[in-house]
């Protein structure tokens, strides 16, 4: 259902991460219709999978694979009802299925004419998106296309990587 849509979201780590037993929190910045989505601030209910979030054992890469399964499989997911009581999109998902969907699909649409909005707030790592321009796209596009590989015109950096070869360190020089 949700599978068009871009859907930007922020997660805000606690202060001594990876080190602390606070679960991260995942807030979307565009409304989503989803039982586990708050409509009144875009957080993420994360309690279903993260109960307790426990250091070493729990990453943000779980915390993504859950977020893309309830999104990908919402009626297979076991809610617990006496938490979601009032909640809109649950009582929608489980008596009008229609009437759910057709929300969603006003979400996806929403999100995609959002799409090359720009930050409200100043954020350097917000990723902009630009509408297609042919001068500037359409070579790379048509190199793409050819399956050529492009010239790189900007100089190899050299400061910091993810991953020095043959360490699993990140950020190392």
């Amino acid at each position: 259902m949700y599978k068009d849509g871009v859907f930007r979201f922020t997660i805000t780590l606690p202060s001594r991460f990876p080190n602390d037993s606070t679960t991260p929190i995942l807030a979307f910045q565009s409304d989503l219709f989803h039982p586990l989505i708050s409509p009144d601030d875009g957080v993420f209910d994360l309690t279903d999978a993260f109960p307790k979030w426990q250091p070493g054992d729990n990453h943000i890469w779980q915390i993504l694979k859950f977020l893309q399964f309830v999104l990908q499989n919402p009626e297979e997911h076991s809610f617990r009802s006496e938490q979601l009581t009032g909640n809109e999109a649950f009582e929608l998902l489980m008596e009008n299925r229609s009437e759910f969907v057709m929300r969603v699909e006003q979400c996806v649409e929403e999100s995609q004419h959002k799409l090359y909005d720009l930050p409200v707030d100043p954020d350097r790592y917000y990723i902009c998106f630009d509408r297609f321009n042919p001068d500037v796209h359409g070579p790379v596009l048509e190199s793409m296309k050819q399956n050529e590989p492009t010239e790189v015109t900007t100089p190899p950096s050299s400061g910091l990587s993810w991953v020095r070869k043959g360490l699993y360190q990140p950020l190392s020089k």
